[in-house]
């Protein structure tokens, strides 16, 4: 329930939370709409989103359905047509990964907090296109 760890999130931050750091997400608009609601309830600690570069589409499906992460049908639709290609695949979600760091970057992200499970050349090639704009 959505509302209920908000309010949850609200008590840590009342009882001295500094910041925030937030579990994994493939689609922004559901962080920045995390963001606005947390902002509408009182909350004014800097919020870090998570972001884990992936590579194969396995994985993804796994925390999607375990952590219930929702995937954009976009993103999803994109994975679909590829899913014997793990060429394909590999491309289209380092695409996605960096999209979504410029966008929370342009969006004024106090940081972003990359999950790497041990495989740092996802975020690594995230770093380097960041750092050529």
């Amino acid at each position: 329930d959505k509302k209920k760890d908000l309010e949850h999130l609200k008590i840590k931050v009342d009882n001295g939370a500094d910041y925030i750091v937030t579990q994994l997400f493939f689609d922004i608009d559901v962080f920045l709409e995390f963001v606005e609601n947390a902002k509408r309830i009182g909350i004014d600690i800097p919020i870090v989103p998570g972001v884990m570069p992936m590579d194969k589409y396995g994985p993804i499906k796994f925390v999607s359905k375990q952590m219930g992460i929702e995937i954009p049908e976009k993103l999803k639709d994109k994975l679909e047509a590829h899913k014997d290609d793990k060429d394909a695949i590999k491309k289209i979600l380092e695409e996605h990964t960096l999209l979504m760091c410029k966008k929370l970057v342009e969006q004024g992200s106090p940081g972003i907090q990359f999950y790497t499970m041990d495989k740092p050349e996802g975020t690594k090639k995230v770093l380097q296109e960041l750092c050529k704009e």
